[in-house]
């Protein structure tokens, strides 16, 4: 359910801090020296738990302050600091419990650990390789459509494995998430042996749909009552957020255009083709705009209904098995990470 998670904490009594992660044996006395912020010249100590989440503690000014204060900031993987890995299915009452374990690793009561960014989403296990179902993702919308475009290929790859639609206030991705995980492990392969680590297993065809979320842009998206430093780790524990989270999941995916263009050529020509791809682009209104300044209205109509034939005639590409699989594995595994009629009442 929840991915990538961005938090903080301020006025951190360092010392015990300290104290509660050595006495887990996670760190021996203090923590380590991590990283060096030269432009405001201030060092930040951290650790890792989990190989999931990294910390790190800084000495900070407070807007409007005289003194300093320390400030623990964190990052990471919600799923992999509970399952090692964020490639299998992650429900809604596993995070639960991986917050409620984050505030006792830490010490720290969840009312004053702050969301700043999390993610949400769903692993869905596909009969066949994900890009084949990644390529068929177009846009987003039923009026105004916004267009996904290619995801950063993985450092020193060239790889395109995946596709994102990004709004003011959510980013849309589907993305192949075997090929990450495989990435990682290749990358970490030496780590884990000399470290003695468990080599993960990671499954095939694994295909990634998430959306990732700022709570200071909660309001915007119909959350009541939530401000940025409101939105705690607190919060995280109560089951109708993860309704709110499904319904969201659920709403993107229907409004996701999918187009099932291959193997089309044997049914229509490639200038019908070309149209359709051209009539159903962001371009497509540019050109409206000049037909209208230099046809007459009837002609410009006219024009207008022939496009919106064609693309009647091209409504069987989202209707493919291909499509269709997507769908209903998608539908499959929702309720899977979370049944929202048990927690409607």
């Amino acid at each position: 359910m929840i991915d990538k998670i961005v938090f903080y904490v301020n006025d951190v009594d360092i010392d015990a801090l300290e104290k509660h992660l050595a006495k887990q044996e996670i760190i021996k006395e203090e923590l380590a020296a991590v990283a060096l912020d030269r432009e405001r010249d201030i060092f930040k100590y951290g650790v890792t738990l989990k190989r999931a989440i990294v910390l790190k503690v800084s000495l900070e000014k407070k807007k409007g302050a005289k003194e300093k204060h320390w400030k623990l900031s964190g990052h990471g993987s919600l799923h992999k600091f509970v399952q090692g890995g964020n490639h299998d299915r992650f429900n809604a009452s596993e995070a639960i419990k991986a917050i409620i374990e984050l505030g006792e690793i830490l010490g720290i009561s969840l009312d004053r650990i702050i969301i700043t960014c999390l993610e949400i989403g769903v692993n869905l296990q596909m009969p066949k390789e994900p890009m084949k179902y990644i390529d068929k993702v177009r846009s987003h919308g039923i009026t105004t459509k916004r267009a996904f475009i290619h995801m950063r290929p993985l450092k020193d790859t060239p790889h395109l494995r995946g596709k994102l639609c990004q709004y003011t206030y959510y980013v849309i991705k589907f993305y192949d998430k075997t090929f990450e995980a495989e990435y990682y492990r290749k990358k970490w392969l030496k780590k884990y042996k000399a470290e003695g680590i468990p080599i993960p297993v990671i499954r095939e065809n694994i295909l990634r749909y998430e959306i990732e979320l700022h709570p200071k842009k909660f309001p915007a998206l119909g959350f009541q009552n939530i401000k940025a430093s409101t939105f705690t780790a607190e919060k995280l524990l109560n089951h109708r957020f993860y309704s709110r989270f499904v319904k969201m999941l659920e709403d993107v995916f229907q409004k996701t255009e999918l187009v099932d263009l291959s193997n089309i050529h044997h049914e229509k020509s490639l200038d019908e083709i070309k149209n359709y791809i051209f009539v159903t682009s962001d371009s497509y209104n540019l050109y409206l705009d000049y037909l209208k300044d230099i046809l007459e209205k009837n002609d410009y109509n006219k024009a207008i209904r022939d496009d919106k034939a064609l693309v009647k005639e091209f409504d069987f590409v989202k209707h493919t098995e291909s499509v269709k699989e997507l769908k209903a594995i998608f539908e499959k595994e929702i309720n899977l990470v979370y049944d929202t009629r048990k927690y409607s009442k």
